[in-house]
């Protein structure tokens, strides 16, 4: 009887520690699946131009495109309307103002985007502690395929005018009205890795 009691009790800690190390190894790969998902989420690569002297890291999975600009960079995976990170420099004179170059930005918008709307506008500090002039509007946009039929969708944008020397550096991110609030972050990560 003696015996029997001796190997239950070996047992059963054998068991024990087996239940002990199976929670510790979940906890483990839980911790290392949070790792790895963040590192994926949060990937970016780095975009230079040394002719005007910008550098900038965007989210990795994204299309870049320097042909129509300094730098637009695409979220491909969106359904609808693209999530678009644009930089654009642009001529600045001495009497003017980055006030000017928004408000300039607005009557060309009015002419060529569908229902533009200019929300607001407000000077803000970059986390470099540089004056920046914010902008937001809205307008409606739709596929222009003739075989795809699609409601139009509501498009959020927000430019951002960054002074400097005799330039004007256009931060553009739109993006649509349903996925705007959670793309802003990445849009506010990209402006904080902004070097110029």
């Amino acid at each position: 009887m003696a015996a029997y009691f001796d190997d239950v009790d070996t047992t059963s800690r054998r068991v024990r520690f087996a239940h002990y190390f199976t929670i510790l190894y979940m906890v483990a790969a839980l911790i290392v699946a949070i790792g790895l998902r963040d590192t994926s989420l949060f990937a970016t690569t780095r975009f230079s131009n040394a002719e005007v002297g910008i550098v900038a890291y965007y989210p990795a999975n994204w299309l870049l495109d320097t042909s129509t600009s300094v730098m637009r960079a695409t979220d491909v995976s969106q359904r609808e309307f693209k999530t678009v990170i644009e930089i654009s420099v642009l001529p600045f004179g001495s009497r003017m103002s980055a006030r000017n170059i928004i408000d300039d930005l607005t009557f060309k918008r009015r002419e060529t985007l569908p229902y533009y709307r200019s929300l607001t506008t407000f000077p803000s500090l970059l986390r470099s502690q540089d004056e920046v002039i914010v902008s937001e509007y809205t307008f409606v946009s739709a596929l222009n395929d003739p075989f795809l039929v699609s409601v139009p969708t509501v498009v959020i944008g927000r430019d951002v005018a960054i002074e400097r020397r005799n330039q004007v550096i256009l931060v553009t991110f739109q993006a649509d009205a349903r996925v705007y609030e959670t793309e802003l972050a990445v849009f506010e990560r990209f402006l904080d890795t902004l070097e110029f």
